[in-house]
């Protein structure tokens, strides 16, 4: 307390703030030294033992819709592991509900549309200004929604789908074989400058609107779910 008053007092001093941000940045860049050297030794991005999220539609949707069976995919945008553990354990203590968390391990590059497109249907994925899956764009819901009809599937943002009545939600999962649900808080959040500081509240409330759609697509008759992150 008192190093932080005394800084507010003397514009000449380098906040803690900046020495943090600053060691966090020498940081990121040794490890990205480090990490691209060992990528470097590779062959192939493949790891034993450890899913992959290129295979997602094929590990864990296909096998549920060969069984003829629906299922619901909730799509996080930035949700990543240690909170998406959190909200397991949330969503198990409300007893309606259990879960099983797993991991798998990203495309590489790791960026949000070429991760989104790893989760749809595919057979071949490119990554260039519109991120392809077989040779068709999958940016927007617009494109996305296009490739799941293909399999039976759609595609709707999760503000659409909260403004839906329990009928229907109960009428649009009857007219499909997979929905794709679309959220994006976290993501919005801390990837711009001026809300970024703000990104630990923003997985609080994703946890709670994740609750929620949970339990809103229950009551839709929905009792097979994913949820998964970009």
């Amino acid at each position: 307390r008192y190093v932080l008053a005394w800084h507010r007092v003397n514009p000449d001093a380098v906040s803690v703030d900046d020495d943090l941000q600053s060691a966090y940045e020498t940081y990121q860049q040794d490890l990205g030294q480090a990490w691209q050297k060992q990528v470097d030794t590779l062959s192939q991005w493949k790891f034993v033992g450890v899913n992959a999220q290129t295979d997602f539609y094929e590990r864990e949707i296909a096998p549920t819709l060969n069984a003829n069976r629906k299922i619901a995919v909730i799509i996080s945008d930035a949700l990543r592991y240690e909170a998406a553990q959190e909200l397991s354990e949330r969503i198990d203590r409300e007893s309606r509900f259990s879960t099983k968390l797993d991991m798998q391990y990203s495309v590489l590059p790791s960026y949000t549309q070429l991760g989104m497109a790893a989760l749809l249907p595919h057979g071949s994925l490119e990554f260039d200004s519109k991120d392809l899956s077989d040779g068709r764009c999958t940016k927007g819901l617009e494109a996305r929604d296009a490739i799941l009809a293909d399999v039976g599937g759609k595609a709707v943002r999760y503000d659409d789908l909260m403004k839906l009545k329990v009928s229907e939600i109960k009428e649009l999962y009857k007219s499909c074989n997979v929905l794709y649900v679309y959220h994006n808080h976290i993501d919005a959040t801390g990837d711009a400058e001026k809300t970024e500081a703000e990104t630990v509240d923003a997985c609080e409330k994703t946890f709670k609107e994740l609750g929620e759609v949970v339990k809103k697509l229950a009551s839709g008759n929905v009792y097979n779910m994913i949820i998964t992150a970009d």
